[in-house]
């Protein structure tokens, strides 16, 4: 998990392709401190999260497999839950 320059836009990369097709809600996401999320996009093997104010150092993100639209790779095998996990360059 990394985040861009501006500290707005975070990166998740997969092993394997992602499934364009679904894309979990924001509410899948969880940040500490926490975050508005402006923006969910599955794109090849990533999953990229845009917040709306820049992550502080030591922020942590979590996924939650929510209800529907779980995030699965192009087999269909669903992504695992994340616990709190520290966002690289934050």
């Amino acid at each position: 998990i990394a985040t861009s320059g501006d500290k707005k836009t975070i990166t998740l990369t997969y092993a394997e392709g992602l499934d364009e097709t679904v894309t979990p809600a924001a509410a899948a996401y969880t940040f500490s401190p926490a975050k508005t999320i402006s923006s969910v996009q599955v794109l090849d093997n990533k999953v990229i999260i845009t917040v709306t104010a820049a992550l502080s150092a030591g922020a942590t993100l979590a996924y939650a497999v929510p209800g529907t639209n779980q995030l699965r790779d192009v087999a269909g095998n669903y992504a695992a839950a994340i616990s709190a996990t520290a966002v690289a360059g934050a």
